[in-house]
């Protein structure tokens, strides 16, 4: 288990204040507002830069529509295994723990995670990973695979649709137990069928912000 005074905050020590943001079919866009949700999202962050609205562990949301990419019916993927942090394209961020760079991957399809960053961690006995999504390409010329990060660096920024797979700028954070033959990727959604496997594998990060 992961404490959160044993982590430097991901988007640092600064100023931000954080409210939680309720994507949830019910929550604070809802169904009424599903056609709008891309705009509030990108507006979001610019309203006030101090003010970081985050998110979504394990969150069924409405907008994991497109059939191609999330399946249909029992096999859709519309449960979220991360937190995301809603903020401006640039934002640096730190890493929480000790760890080495495990894999980078740029994943360009679609609402796919653009470019991406897994950490390894060990932490006593623990051995995890975190992943990082929707970045910009600012750290691919310093990033090697095993190379060492020390607690609260700066090792990549948050990137604009541009680059992250086409979303609104925001960081998907997510925690993972077992990463499997996995290496630049690994699923961030889930179909409410293997949820009680992607529940264990992937703790809820909260504590890394």
């Amino acid at each position: 288990m992961i404490k959160k005074e044993w982590c430097f905050p991901v988007l640092g020590n600064g100023d931000f204040v954080y409210k939680k943001l309720d994507l949830s079919i019910n929550g604070d866009l809802g169904k009424s507002n599903s056609e709008n949700w891309y705009q509030y999202l990108e507006e979001l962050p610019t309203t006030d830069p101090t003010i970081i609205h985050y998110g979504g562990y394990l969150e069924k949301r409405f907008f994991y529509s497109n059939e191609e990419l999330f399946g249909k019916g029992a096999t859709r993927r519309d449960i979220h295994l991360g937190i995301d942090l809603w903020a401006q394209e640039n934002t640096m961020v730190y890493a929480p723990l000790e760890g080495v760079v495990h894999s980078i991957q740029y994943n360009e399809a679609s609402l796919d995670y653009g470019h991406t960053v897994i950490l390894k961690h060990k932490v006593g006995n623990q051995k995890f990973y975190s992943l990082y999504g929707h970045l910009s390409s600012w750290h691919c010329s310093m990033l090697k695979s095993n190379m060492k990060i020390a607690k609260g660096d700066s090792f990549c920024k948050i990137g604009g649709h541009a680059e992250n797979g086409g979303w609104p700028p925001h960081l998907h954070l997510q925690l993972i137990n077992n990463l499997g033959d996995y290496a630049g990727d690994y699923p961030g959604v889930s179909s409410a069928l293997k949820i009680d496997f992607f529940r264990n594998n992937c703790p809820d990060p909260s504590p890394l912000i």
